[in-house]
């Protein structure tokens, strides 16, 4: 008798989400963890620049700049932010972890490049949640609901203004930026493993 080798069987999909090529409704949106994962991971990118932008020139004094480069670099840093509208989701979250760093080494060693290379990092990173967030909620969640499903996902600027708080007060407590700055780095990092979990549709 002829003996059959056992046919390979096809791999079992991996349990996760599905997702269709379809309009979702804002309601449908909001009950989909790939969302709330997504919405989670903007929030701490934006953060980043959210709460530097608010002390920049204090920043940029602290560790030695000029007055009128301080007042320069908060500038700079807007022009940067423009630039970094054409970068992917991956980069931007490794641009807000190296501008956390560089900006926090800064601090440590008081000098004004670094300072200055953060500062641009940071607005390269922060000037791409925007477009992060019109193209994560435009391929996701359909066309048909983009207007209202998009405007639901900019409410991650009010949780980058809570960060941005809270950074305030860790930099009034303890009178530095470095704490500050741990927490951003913190959460950049938390944004990566986020990044990381979203699959695409």
């Amino acid at each position: 008798c002829r003996c059959a080798l056992p046919q390979p069987r096809a791999a079992a999909n991996r349990v996760q989400e599905d997702f269709e090529a379809a309009d979702y409704t804002t309601g449908q949106m909001l009950r989909r963890f790939t969302f709330w994962r997504a919405f989670l991971c903007i929030i701490f990118l934006a953060a980043m620049g959210n709460t530097v932008i608010s002390f920049a020139k204090d920043l940029s004094l602290s560790v030695g700049a000029s007055a009128a480069l301080s007042t320069t670099l908060v500038g700079v840093l807007a022009v940067c932010n423009g630039l970094g509208r054409r970068r992917t989701m991956l980069l931007a979250n490794g641009a807000a972890i190296l501008a956390a760093l560089v900006t926090l080494l800064s601090v440590a060693v008081h000098s004004v490049p670094l300072c200055v290379a953060g500062l641009c990092i940071t607005g390269i990173s922060y000037g791409a949640c925007p477009t992060i967030s019109s193209a994560f909620t435009s391929s996701f969640y359909g066309a048909k609901y983009f207007s209202l499903n998009f405007s639901v996902m900019n409410f991650n600027l009010t949780g980058a203004s809570f960060v941005a708080t809270a950074a305030s007060v860790l930099l009034t407590q303890t009178g530095g930026y470095a704490a500050p700055l741990v927490l951003l780095l913190v959460l950049a990092v938390a944004a990566l493993a986020l990044n990381l979990s979203i699959k695409r549709p």
